[in-house]
């Protein structure tokens, strides 16, 4: 990158102990040197393994310039996230976490052109979902729904996460909303629905996806998995206090509103089981050969 020149696009990776992760999104910028572009990874990790890696790929990749930073003492994944978009140099921002990697070799290249060409504030993609063990691949929701929601009703996020990981927007620096400490489980949902407010100029980019791998240990899903329930509670009532009325959260819960929260549960549960069923020979033939790409390059 041309010193003390603005890019286009800041990719912000928190990462944690996950170095195949890591190579797996760096192998996208092989061929890349674009002076529109800054990659920051900020590394919560224990020990220093992604720490080599990072200095063998630097040594070996001169061309492309990357902050790698190993947070000591280690922050917390909002504070971490935070950090990246605060230092974050460009105009835009996408934040992508180590176990997600685009959709195509091209894909860095594509969306500098769509951000240039349309200058959304607010850009969407569409995420596949990848179960690696099974070797199936699906779209995560229609765009028609993503649409919909964001642009008419963006506090549904906090009861369905329609949009999908965090690499899915990309957002205007000045425009992304911080990442909420007191939040585990809707901090991502949180930024979204008050980055969202800001601005209508949002614009869905087709073509370009990300895919996100599903059966990992390390994630921070993973990690609060195990007391979803009685966080995901505790966290709608902290966000009742931050928000004044916001339907999905759980207070009063009159007869009415428990038979809405029945009726959204249950359409949800069948749009989705629809929306899956209909991509039977496709999920498997994408996932084939999304897991023959990780398995020639992993190996590299």
């Amino acid at each position: 990158m041309v010193k003390n020149k603005k890019p286009l696009l800041s990719i912000l990776i928190p990462t944690y102990n996950h170095v195949i992760g890591i190579k797996r999104i760096l192998y996208f910028f092989n061929d890349l040197s674009n002076n529109d572009i800054e990659i920051l990874i900020y590394d919560n990790s224990p020990n220093k393994d992604t720490s080599h890696f990072m200095d063998d790929w630097n040594n070996n990749h001169p061309y492309i310039d990357i902050t790698y930073k190993l947070n000591r003492p280690a922050t917390s994944p909002a504070d971490n996230w935070n950090n990246l978009i605060t230092n974050a140099k460009g105009e835009y921002c996408l934040l992508l976490h180590n176990g997600e990697f685009p959709n195509k070799l091209d894909f860095f290249s594509r969306l500098l052109e769509e951000l240039d060409e349309f200058k959304p504030d607010i850009a969407l993609m569409n995420c596949i979902l990848l179960d690696m063990q099974k070797e199936e691949a699906y779209l995560h929701v229609p765009i028609w729904v993503k649409s919909l929601v964001i642009k008419f009703y963006p506090s549904f996020l906090f009861q369905r996460n329609v949009i999908g990981p965090t690499a899915c927007l990309v957002i205007k620096k000045n425009l992304y909303a911080n990442f909420d400490q007191y939040l585990q489980w809707l901090l991502d949902v949180d930024s979204y629905y008050r980055s969202l407010l800001k601005s209508k100029n949002i614009v869905f980019f087709k073509g370009l996806e990300i895919i996100s791998i599903m059966d990992k240990s390390d994630t921070l899903t993973a990690q609060v998995r195990p007391n979803l329930n009685e966080i995901e509670d505790s966290e709608k009532r902290y966000l009742l206090t931050k928000y004044n009325k916001i339907f999905w959260f759980n207070s009063n819960l009159t007869i009415l509103k428990i038979i809405i929260l029945a009726l959204e549960k249950i359409t949800w549960k069948l749009l989705q089981f629809i929306y899956r069923s209909l991509q039977f020979r496709a999920k498997r033939v994408r996932g084939k050969e999304i897991n023959l790409f990780l398995e020639k390059n992993d190996n590299n």
